[in-house]
């Protein structure tokens, strides 16, 4: 569901570094390759003050937060192949 052009936020709870747990309003993104139900799991995307933080949907609680520029330098290494060999 959408709403003025982005998904709607979903409240969450995150533990931050000095272990402070905050619930905010964060608009969760998944990928268009998900399919379109609630239970299709998948790679969600939200930027929350300037960081990109990413989840699993299935398991919400645990998030990985990054920079836009770390996360395009990412892309661009994965999509060349430079981490074929990982696997």
């Amino acid at each position: 569901m959408l709403y003025a052009g982005g998904p709607v936020p979903k409240l969450d709870t995150v533990q931050l570094d000095a272990g402070q747990i905050v619930t905010e309003a964060v608009a969760w993104r998944k990928s268009s390759f998900s399919g379109h139900g609630e239970e299709e799991n998948c790679v969600e995307l939200a930027v929350v003050d300037g960081k990109v933080r990413l989840r699993e949907s299935d398991t919400p609680a645990t998030t990985l937060t990054t920079t836009p520029g770390r996360l395009a330098t990412f892309m661009r290494t994965v999509k060349a192949g430079a981490l074929d060999d990982l696997s």
